[in-house]
Protein backbone atom coordinates (compact mmCIF):
# COMPACT_ATOMS: atom_id res chain seq x y z
CA UNK A 1 0.00 0.00 0.00
CA UNK A 2 2.79 2.46 0.87
CA UNK A 3 4.50 1.77 -2.45
CA UNK A 4 1.29 2.78 -4.20
CA UNK A 5 0.84 5.89 -2.02
CA UNK A 6 4.46 6.98 -2.40
CA UNK A 7 3.74 8.70 -5.72
CA UNK A 8 1.14 10.81 -3.91
CA UNK A 9 3.54 11.82 -1.17
CA UNK A 10 1.55 9.88 1.42
CA UNK A 11 2.72 7.18 3.81
CA UNK A 12 0.74 5.06 6.26
CA UNK A 13 2.12 4.64 9.78
CA UNK A 14 1.24 2.13 12.43
CA UNK A 15 2.83 4.07 15.26
CA UNK A 16 -0.17 4.19 17.61
CA UNK A 17 -0.81 0.50 17.16
CA UNK A 18 2.85 -0.37 17.64
CA UNK A 19 2.98 1.72 20.80
CA UNK A 20 0.02 -0.14 22.23
CA UNK A 21 1.52 -3.48 21.25
CA UNK A 22 4.82 -2.62 22.90
CA UNK A 23 3.05 -1.54 26.09
CA UNK A 24 1.11 -4.80 26.15
CA UNK A 25 4.26 -6.87 25.72
CA UNK A 26 6.63 -4.68 27.79
CA UNK A 27 6.47 -7.01 30.76
CA UNK A 28 7.48 -9.93 28.54
CA UNK A 29 10.30 -7.84 27.00
CA UNK A 30 11.60 -6.95 30.46
CA UNK A 31 11.44 -10.56 31.61
CA UNK A 32 13.44 -11.70 28.58
CA UNK A 33 16.00 -8.92 29.14
CA UNK A 34 16.40 -9.81 32.81
CA UNK A 35 16.74 -13.48 31.91
CA UNK A 36 19.50 -12.56 29.44
CA UNK A 37 21.37 -10.59 32.10
CA UNK A 38 21.12 -13.35 34.70
CA UNK A 39 22.17 -15.96 32.14
CA UNK A 40 25.29 -13.94 31.34
CA UNK A 41 26.09 -13.49 35.02
CA UNK A 42 25.76 -17.24 35.57
CA UNK A 43 27.88 -18.03 32.52
CA UNK A 44 30.68 -15.64 33.54
CA UNK A 45 30.87 -15.74 37.35
CA UNK A 46 34.47 -14.50 37.46
CA UNK A 47 35.08 -11.06 35.96
CA UNK A 48 38.69 -9.89 35.86
CA UNK A 49 39.69 -6.36 36.80
CA UNK A 50 41.09 -5.57 33.37
CA UNK A 51 39.70 -2.68 31.35
CA UNK A 52 40.57 -1.43 27.86
CA UNK A 53 39.39 1.35 25.61
CA UNK A 54 39.09 1.70 21.84
CA UNK A 55 39.05 5.20 20.33
CA UNK A 56 37.61 5.96 16.89
CA UNK A 57 39.18 8.73 14.85
CA UNK A 58 39.03 10.12 11.33
CA UNK A 59 40.93 13.20 10.09
CA UNK A 60 40.98 14.73 13.55
CA UNK A 61 44.53 14.60 14.89
CA UNK A 62 44.02 17.97 16.59
CA UNK A 63 40.86 16.90 18.42
CA UNK A 64 42.29 13.48 19.20
CA UNK A 65 45.31 15.20 20.77
CA UNK A 66 42.95 17.06 23.12
CA UNK A 67 41.11 13.85 24.03
CA UNK A 68 44.30 11.92 24.75
CA UNK A 69 45.91 14.78 26.66
CA UNK A 70 42.86 15.41 28.85
CA UNK A 71 42.32 11.67 29.39
CA UNK A 72 45.81 11.05 30.72
CA UNK A 73 45.78 14.28 32.71
CA UNK A 74 42.48 13.73 34.53
CA UNK A 75 42.34 9.92 34.74
CA UNK A 76 43.94 8.14 37.65
CA UNK A 77 44.78 4.51 36.77
CA UNK A 78 44.01 5.01 33.05
CA UNK A 79 43.20 2.07 30.81
CA UNK A 80 45.43 1.48 27.77
CA UNK A 81 44.03 2.91 24.54
CA UNK A 82 43.81 1.47 21.05
CA UNK A 83 43.25 4.14 18.38
CA UNK A 84 41.50 2.89 15.26
CA UNK A 85 42.09 5.78 12.88
CA UNK A 86 41.48 6.72 9.27
CA UNK A 87 43.08 9.40 7.05
CA UNK A 88 41.62 10.80 3.87
CA UNK A 89 44.85 12.28 2.48
CA UNK A 90 48.60 12.61 2.96
CA UNK A 91 48.41 15.73 5.14
CA UNK A 92 46.17 13.93 7.61
CA UNK A 93 48.57 10.97 7.59
CA UNK A 94 51.40 13.34 8.52
CA UNK A 95 49.32 14.78 11.37
CA UNK A 96 48.67 11.31 12.82
CA UNK A 97 52.35 10.40 12.51
CA UNK A 98 53.20 13.51 14.51
CA UNK A 99 50.51 12.65 17.06
CA UNK A 100 51.86 9.11 17.49
CA UNK A 101 55.31 10.52 18.15
CA UNK A 102 53.95 12.87 20.83
CA UNK A 103 52.26 10.00 22.70
CA UNK A 104 54.92 7.32 22.22
CA UNK A 105 55.63 7.24 25.98
CA UNK A 106 51.96 6.64 26.85
CA UNK A 107 49.99 3.34 26.78
CA UNK A 108 48.50 4.10 23.38
CA UNK A 109 48.65 2.00 20.22
CA UNK A 110 47.56 3.19 16.78
CA UNK A 111 45.86 0.94 14.22
CA UNK A 112 45.28 2.37 10.76
CA UNK A 113 41.82 1.52 9.46
CA UNK A 114 41.52 -0.67 6.37
CA UNK A 115 38.32 -2.60 7.06
CA UNK A 116 36.56 -1.03 10.04
CA UNK A 117 34.20 -3.88 10.94
CA UNK A 118 36.75 -6.66 10.48
CA UNK A 119 39.48 -4.84 12.40
CA UNK A 120 37.19 -3.84 15.25
CA UNK A 121 35.95 -7.40 15.70
CA UNK A 122 39.56 -8.58 15.74
CA UNK A 123 40.70 -6.00 18.27
CA UNK A 124 37.77 -6.63 20.62
CA UNK A 125 38.15 -10.40 20.31
CA UNK A 126 41.89 -10.32 21.07
CA UNK A 127 41.64 -8.21 24.23
CA UNK A 128 42.05 -10.03 27.54
CA UNK A 129 40.29 -7.46 29.73
CA UNK A 130 36.68 -8.20 30.66
CA UNK A 131 35.67 -4.54 30.58
CA UNK A 132 35.66 -2.29 27.54
CA UNK A 133 34.63 1.24 26.68
CA UNK A 134 34.74 3.18 23.45
CA UNK A 135 35.56 6.84 22.89
CA UNK A 136 35.34 9.20 19.93
CA UNK A 137 37.90 11.77 18.84
CA UNK A 138 35.64 14.81 19.29
CA UNK A 139 35.45 14.36 23.08
CA UNK A 140 37.37 15.89 25.97
CA UNK A 141 37.65 15.11 29.69
CA UNK A 142 36.58 17.87 32.05
CA UNK A 143 37.43 16.69 35.53
CA UNK A 144 39.56 14.32 37.62
CA UNK A 145 38.42 10.82 38.56
CA UNK A 146 39.83 7.37 39.33
CA UNK A 147 38.99 4.75 36.68
CA UNK A 148 39.43 2.05 39.33
CA UNK A 149 36.24 3.36 40.98
CA UNK A 150 34.36 2.03 37.94
CA UNK A 151 35.66 -1.50 38.50
CA UNK A 152 33.73 -2.07 41.73
CA UNK A 153 30.51 -2.77 39.79
CA UNK A 154 29.64 -5.91 37.86
CA UNK A 155 29.87 -4.90 34.16
CA UNK A 156 26.92 -7.08 33.09
CA UNK A 157 24.38 -5.87 35.64
CA UNK A 158 25.71 -2.30 35.73
CA UNK A 159 26.75 0.10 32.98
CA UNK A 160 29.08 2.81 34.27
CA UNK A 161 28.99 5.94 32.13
CA UNK A 162 31.59 8.72 32.18
CA UNK A 163 29.49 10.89 29.84
CA UNK A 164 26.70 11.25 32.41
CA UNK A 165 26.52 13.02 35.75
CA UNK A 166 23.91 14.45 38.09
CA UNK A 167 24.67 17.86 36.56
CA UNK A 168 23.48 16.80 33.07
CA UNK A 169 19.98 18.29 32.91
CA UNK A 170 20.18 19.53 29.32
CA UNK A 171 20.45 17.38 26.18
CA UNK A 172 22.65 19.03 23.56
CA UNK A 173 21.67 16.69 20.72
CA UNK A 174 17.96 17.48 21.11
CA UNK A 175 18.47 21.04 22.38
CA UNK A 176 16.13 20.59 25.33
CA UNK A 177 16.08 20.31 29.09
CA UNK A 178 15.76 16.81 30.47
CA UNK A 179 14.70 15.53 33.86
CA UNK A 180 17.15 13.48 35.89
CA UNK A 181 16.52 9.88 36.98
CA UNK A 182 15.70 8.87 40.53
CA UNK A 183 19.23 8.35 41.83
CA UNK A 184 20.39 6.20 44.67
CA UNK A 185 23.71 7.24 46.17
CA UNK A 186 26.29 4.50 46.51
CA UNK A 187 26.83 3.63 50.16
CA UNK A 188 30.59 3.24 49.74
CA UNK A 189 31.25 6.24 47.47
CA UNK A 190 29.17 9.39 47.83
CA UNK A 191 30.33 10.66 44.41
CA UNK A 192 28.76 7.65 42.64
CA UNK A 193 25.05 7.47 41.78
CA UNK A 194 22.90 4.57 40.57
CA UNK A 195 19.66 4.54 38.55
CA UNK A 196 17.73 2.38 36.10
CA UNK A 197 18.25 3.14 32.43
CA UNK A 198 14.50 2.74 31.89
CA UNK A 199 13.67 5.31 34.58
CA UNK A 200 13.52 8.40 32.34
CA UNK A 201 12.30 7.42 28.85
CA UNK A 202 11.70 11.09 27.94
CA UNK A 203 15.27 12.14 28.84
CA UNK A 204 17.40 11.26 25.78
CA UNK A 205 20.82 11.10 27.48
CA UNK A 206 19.49 9.05 30.39
CA UNK A 207 17.67 6.49 28.22
CA UNK A 208 20.59 5.68 25.92
CA UNK A 209 22.67 2.83 27.38
CA UNK A 210 24.35 1.73 24.14
CA UNK A 211 26.77 4.54 23.36
CA UNK A 212 30.25 4.72 21.87
CA UNK A 213 31.02 7.51 24.31
CA UNK A 214 32.67 6.23 27.49
CA UNK A 215 30.15 3.67 28.76
CA UNK A 216 31.78 0.59 30.27
CA UNK A 217 30.57 -2.79 28.99
CA UNK A 218 31.28 -6.47 29.44
CA UNK A 219 33.66 -7.03 26.54
CA UNK A 220 32.43 -10.50 25.58
CA UNK A 221 28.86 -9.25 25.26
CA UNK A 222 30.00 -6.46 22.94
CA UNK A 223 32.00 -8.98 20.91
CA UNK A 224 28.82 -11.02 20.46
CA UNK A 225 26.83 -7.96 19.34
CA UNK A 226 29.55 -7.07 16.81
CA UNK A 227 29.08 -10.49 15.21
CA UNK A 228 25.30 -10.00 14.96
CA UNK A 229 25.06 -6.55 13.34
CA UNK A 230 26.13 -5.08 10.00
CA UNK A 231 28.22 -1.89 10.19
CA UNK A 232 31.01 -0.10 8.38
CA UNK A 233 31.78 2.91 10.59
CA UNK A 234 31.38 4.12 14.19
CA UNK A 235 28.10 5.85 13.32
CA UNK A 236 26.49 2.82 11.69
CA UNK A 237 27.81 0.64 14.53
CA UNK A 238 26.14 2.74 17.21
CA UNK A 239 22.95 2.84 15.17
CA UNK A 240 22.90 -0.94 14.80
CA UNK A 241 23.65 -1.49 18.48
CA UNK A 242 20.28 0.09 19.28
CA UNK A 243 18.64 -3.12 18.05
CA UNK A 244 19.66 -4.56 21.43
CA UNK A 245 18.62 -1.56 23.53
CA UNK A 246 15.79 -3.41 25.30
CA UNK A 247 18.32 -5.89 26.71
CA UNK A 248 20.19 -3.03 28.39
CA UNK A 249 17.39 -0.75 29.62
CA UNK A 250 16.62 -3.11 32.51
CA UNK A 251 20.13 -2.70 33.92
CA UNK A 252 21.54 -0.22 36.38
CA UNK A 253 23.22 2.90 35.17
CA UNK A 254 26.05 4.31 37.25
CA UNK A 255 27.75 7.68 37.02
CA UNK A 256 29.78 10.18 39.02
CA UNK A 257 28.21 13.33 40.42
CA UNK A 258 29.81 15.37 37.65
CA UNK A 259 30.19 14.59 33.97
CA UNK A 260 33.79 13.58 33.26
CA UNK A 261 33.73 13.14 29.47
CA UNK A 262 31.90 15.27 26.94
CA UNK A 263 31.63 15.56 23.16
CA UNK A 264 32.61 18.96 21.81
CA UNK A 265 31.22 18.66 18.26
CA UNK A 266 32.89 21.54 16.45
CA UNK A 267 32.75 19.80 13.04
CA UNK A 268 31.53 16.69 11.20
CA UNK A 269 33.71 14.19 9.29
CA UNK A 270 31.05 11.76 8.02
CA UNK A 271 27.98 11.94 5.78
CA UNK A 272 26.01 8.92 7.07
CA UNK A 273 24.13 10.78 9.79
CA UNK A 274 23.10 14.38 10.28
CA UNK A 275 24.86 14.84 13.61
CA UNK A 276 24.61 18.17 15.37
CA UNK A 277 27.71 20.39 15.33
CA UNK A 278 28.51 23.90 16.52
CA UNK A 279 30.60 24.38 13.33
CA UNK A 280 33.19 26.53 15.09
CA UNK A 281 36.18 25.10 13.17
CA UNK A 282 36.38 23.06 10.00
CA UNK A 283 38.48 19.90 9.83
CA UNK A 284 40.76 21.69 7.35
CA UNK A 285 41.29 24.64 9.69
CA UNK A 286 42.22 22.42 12.61
CA UNK A 287 44.59 20.39 10.42
CA UNK A 288 46.34 23.58 9.35
CA UNK A 289 46.71 24.74 12.96
CA UNK A 290 47.99 21.31 14.03
CA UNK A 291 50.69 21.14 11.35
CA UNK A 292 51.83 24.62 12.39
CA UNK A 293 52.40 23.39 15.96
CA UNK A 294 49.19 24.69 17.55
CA UNK A 295 47.22 22.50 19.99
CA UNK A 296 43.79 22.88 21.56
CA UNK A 297 43.99 24.48 25.00
CA UNK A 298 41.66 21.88 26.53
CA UNK A 299 42.26 23.13 30.07
CA UNK A 300 39.98 26.05 29.27
CA UNK A 301 37.04 23.63 29.64
CA UNK A 302 38.00 22.47 33.12
CA UNK A 303 35.07 22.59 35.54
CA UNK A 304 32.48 23.50 32.90
CA UNK A 305 29.09 21.82 32.85
CA UNK A 306 28.71 19.52 29.85
CA UNK A 307 26.24 21.69 27.83
CA UNK A 308 28.51 24.71 28.27
CA UNK A 309 31.56 22.74 27.13
CA UNK A 310 29.72 21.35 24.10
CA UNK A 311 29.14 24.87 22.81
CA UNK A 312 32.57 26.22 23.68
CA UNK A 313 34.86 27.57 20.97
CA UNK A 314 38.40 26.27 21.26
CA UNK A 315 41.41 28.43 21.92
CA UNK A 316 44.92 27.24 21.08
CA UNK A 317 48.44 27.16 22.47
CA UNK A 318 51.83 26.12 21.19
CA UNK A 319 52.42 22.38 21.15
CA UNK A 320 55.32 22.51 23.58
CA UNK A 321 53.04 23.90 26.30
CA UNK A 322 52.12 20.71 28.17
CA UNK A 323 49.70 20.39 31.04
CA UNK A 324 50.65 17.00 32.44
CA UNK A 325 51.08 16.71 36.19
Amino acid sequence: MNRFLESLGVELHKSASLKNEKGFFQDTIDRIANFHVQSLVSSFPDINKGISSIVFSKDRAMQLHALLSSYFYYTKNPAPLIILFRCSDKEHEISYEELQNEFKSFPVSFVKEVDFALQLKGVVGNLTSDRLFFMTDDAIFLDSYDLNDCLHYHPIENLFSLRLGTDLDFCYAYNKKQSLPDFKQDELNETVHIWKWSNRPASPDWNYPLSLDATIYFRKEIALILECVAFSSPNSLESQMQLYKELFLVRNGICFSKVKYVNVPCNVVQQEFNNKSNDSFTVKELLSYFLKGQRIDWRMLEGMKAPEAQQAKFTFCKGEKQFFK
